[in-house]
């Protein structure tokens, strides 16, 4: 029983590839000397773009939130990334099904912006068509008579 439940967790535990505990200890001072790094890059670069960006875009606060928030998320996930491979995690096969998961996500999302796209167009279509913008047939001097199967006529 113990044998079955040891080589059934082993590829687990060698994701922490720990030697003593002394090399434990250093590795986990360095993945948070690597997070307090993260945290101060991610505030240095939120200063930075508001100092910057505020210039341009002053009258526009919720702008610089949220492009403090992405600054935010992406420094974040960098350094806990950096910070787990510190501790000795293997994140190889997490970072490879992320990335295929990233694509199909990728595909999904094109086609919903295109039907998003084309939705908008057609519910835009009646609503542009009061505002004196018909067929090219009625610009060009023709008038449109809907019979099926003809075209326009001389006015």
């Amino acid at each position: 029983m113990a044998d079955h439940l040891t080589q059934l967790l082993e590829p687990y535990l060698r994701l922490f590839d720990v030697k003593s505990i002394e090399a434990m200890g250093l590795r986990i001072l360095g993945a948070v000397l690597v997070l307090l790094v993260g945290y101060w890059f991610s505030r240095a670069l939120q200063r930075l773009l508001v100092r910057h960006v505020g210039k341009h875009d002053s009258g526009y606060e919720g702008a610089i939130d949220v492009y403090r928030a992405i600054i935010r998320s992406v420094t974040v996930v960098v350094a806990g990334g950096l910070a787990l491979h510190t501790l000795g995690i293997d994140l190889t096969h997490l970072f490879t099904t992320g990335g295929l998961l990233a694509i199909a996500a990728a595909f999904a999302m094109k086609t919903s912006a295109e039907n998003f796209v084309a939705g908008l167009i057609i519910r835009l279509k009646n609503e542009l068509k009061p505002l004196g913008m018909g067929s090219a047939c009625c610009r060009a001097g023709y008038q449109r008579i809907h019979h099926p199967g003809r075209s326009c006529e001389k006015r």
